[in-house]
C-alpha cells in the first residue's frame, strides 16, 4: 500500500513539473482544437473523428467551461 502511494505521488509530481512545458502545435493544438470544438457544441464522431474517446472531449470541454481558456488545466487534467 505504501509502495502504491509513493508511486502515485511520485507520478504527480513528475507530470505535474511537465505542466508547464508549453504547447508543441503539432500534438497538442490539434487535440486542443478538437476540445474546443466539443466546447461549443459539437459532438464527437458525429461532428469530427478523433482516436480519442466522447468522455476525453466532454471532460476537457467541461474543464474550459468551467475555469476558461487555460492550457494548464488542461494539461493537470
Amino acid at each position: 500500500m505504501r509502495a502504491a502511494v509513493l508511486l502515485a505521488a511520485g507520478a504527480a509530481v513528475y507530470l505535474g513539473s511537465l505542466a508547464h512545458y508549453g504547447l508543441h502545435l503539432g500534438e497538442d493544438g490539434d487535440v486542443v482544437y478538437l476540445i474546443w470544438r466539443t466546447a461549443d457544441g459539437q459532438r464527437p464522431y458525429v461532428d469530427f473523428a478523433s482516436g480519442y474517446t466522447p468522455g476525453f472531449f466532454h471532460l476537457n470541454a467541461a474543464l474550459l467551461r468551467l475555469f476558461g481558456a487555460d492550457l494548464l488545466v488542461l494539461r493537470w487534467a
